[in-house]
């Protein structure tokens, strides 16, 4: 199994022999702000998203991938600053929203941010954890914690803050209870603390936390490579055959003795890769090989030993 993680924003190429990845994004969690004419404590963060697809790649090819960063909250009213968003090649491939804020405290409380799976773009969507409403004109609320692969990121309740999520998903920040402090969302994805104010000055909540991205895939098999003698019908992962000077490698799959998959290559040159593999009704492997070259005047017939593997060399 191959894994590359990003946490931040970078491109990958696609790995050789894989047309396939499996992206995993999480958004970032949101920081809050407390406008305030009076006292007054807002609420928390909602947590980001997480988000899993199959994304179909070309090997060789070069991806952007998008990481969502730390948000930063602002003292200046009227102003939530949302999550930002996680995602692998295109923003309409596969995309993790950063979470939502709620509404400025203008009053003694202020709502907090709502967790939302809207605008998310994949196979499976988890939305992240709510914040909590202000407590009081002393408590602000707590952030919400980060989706993770397991599920949707918990809740904020009042001052305490969602817990992590399981795989990935970071905490909220705990609810602050002192005028101009603040807690900061955990990697990745958890909602920043409702700022706190005791007085007329603006407070700014604690930062939202950054997102991630991780690709896996699976990696292509790469057959061994041994003389080809079976006695007992128990063929590895690869046959490797000699007829005279004419080297010709066979790589053979084996799924449960059914053989299903050959892959033929030419050492020297001179085969045309035309070979065809059955299996007859004692067991035995068949390999009709064509030879473009005419350099075989007769068919051809190897046997092994046992459970022979036979090797047909037609004339052309």
């Amino acid at each position: 199994m191959g894994t590359a993680t990003f946490t931040t924003t970078g491109s990958c190429q696609g790995p050789t022999g894989v047309t396939s990845v499996t992206s995993n994004c999480w958004g970032g969690g949101v920081a809050v702000v407390v406008a305030s004419g009076t006292a007054s404590g807002a609420g928390g963060g909602a947590g980001g998203q997480y988000v899993i697809k199959v994304v179909a790649v070309t090997p060789g090819n070069t991806y952007t991938v998008t990481v969502a960063t730390v948000a930063t909250a602002s003292t200046t009213g009227g102003v939530v600053v949302n999550g930002t968003d996680s995602w692998f090649d295109a923003v309409g491939t596969v995309i993790a929203k950063g979470g939502a804020g709620g509404a400025d405290a203008t009053g003694a409380t202020g709502a907090g941010g709502t967790g939302s799976t809207t605008g998310g773009i994949g196979d499976t969507v988890f939305a992240g954890g709510s914040g909590a409403t202000g407590v009081s004109s002393t408590q602000s609320g707590g952030g919400g914690g980060g989706a993770g692969s397991t599920g949707a990121g918990n809740s904020a309740s009042g001052g305490t803050a969602g817990a992590a999520k399981t795989i990935g998903g970071g905490a909220g920040g705990n609810g602050v209870a002192t005028a101009n402090t603040r807690n900061a969302g955990s990697n990745f994805g958890g909602g920043g603390s409702g700022g706190l104010s005791s007085s007329a000055a603006n407070r700014a909540g604690g930062d939202g936390a950054a997102g991630q991205v991780i690709l896996t895939w699976t990696d292509p098999l790469t057959p061994l490579t041994q003389s080809a003698s079976d006695d007992l019908n128990s063929w590895a992962d690869s046959v490797s055959t000699f007829l005279g000077s004419a080297a010709l490698t066979l790589s053979v799959s084996d799924d449960l003795n059914t053989w299903s998959d050959s892959i033929v290559g030419d050492r020297i040159g001179q085969w045309s890769d035309n070979v065809t593999i059955s299996l007859n009704t004692s067991g035995a492997i068949t390999l009709a090989v064509v030879d473009d070259l005419n350099n075989w005047a007769d068919a051809v017939n190897t046997f092994l030993s046992g459970t022979a593997l036979s090797i047909d060399v037609p004339t052309v």
